[in-house]
């Protein structure tokens, strides 16, 4: 687990990084991740939306699948 996630590319490399088997560790981790960075950087309104939207999708709206999610979030991730 990364210790400070400064950036959006300390975000994305603590994202593609998680190293579990089961989904819902994967979740907890990356919803960790996504939570310490939306709480540490001033972000404007839209980026705010499409942090919502990849926290509400990997919590709520699972596929049970990690690498389709991973690789679903690092996508979203290249819009802020």
């Amino acid at each position: 687990m990364l210790e400070g996630i400064k950036d959006i590319e300390d975000l994305k490399t603590a994202i593609a990084t998680i190293n579990v088997k089961d989904y819902g560790d994967f979740k907890r981790k990356a919803i960790l991740y996504l939570n310490r960075f939306t709480e540490q950087q001033k972000l404007s309104a839209e980026k705010k939306i499409i942090l919502r939207s990849l926290i509400d999708r990997i919590q709520f709206h699972t596929n049970q699948d990690i690498e389709k999610t991973r690789n679903w979030s690092l996508q979203q991730l290249k819009k802020i």
